[in-house]
């Protein structure tokens, strides 16, 4: 799987630790928060790599949800980012339907693309 592009303006702010729950998304599956998504008026989707990207910038959200060519697929990883202790860390909530193999593979390739952008920022 390739890694997803963020971004710049959210990178800029991100200076803290990330941390990721399984599971809790807001929506009943990928598919309902990518509806959900689509319908938001201050959203932008584009698809890149089998997934489709959502830029929610009213709630500083970055959305990554699978499309059906995705092995990963039902999958949708939203990172928040909160101000917190006069920085900015990222909380990454998973739902996935994979196999827990393809699940672990996901979360660990957004873990390292939070902490590489993490690092970068702080040099």
């Amino acid at each position: 799987m390739k890694k997803i592009a963020m971004p710049l303006v959210l990178l800029a702010a991100l200076m803290a630790s990330a941390s990721a729950t399984a599971g809790d998304i807001g929506y009943a599956s990928p598919e309902a928060a990518l509806t959900a998504l689509r319908a938001m008026p201050d959203t932008t989707v584009r698809e890149e790599n089998d997934w489709f990207v959502v830029h929610d910038k009213e709630n500083a959200t970055i959305w990554s949800i699978t499309s059906e060519k995705n092995p990963a697929h039902p999958t949708a990883v939203k990172r928040a980012f909160v101000a917190r202790d006069g920085g900015v860390s990222i909380e990454m909530n998973v739902m996935c339907g994979a196999q827990k193999e393809v699940c672990d593979v996901v979360v660990e390739q957004f873990r390292q693309i939070n902490d590489g952008l993490r690092q970068r920022m702080q040099h």
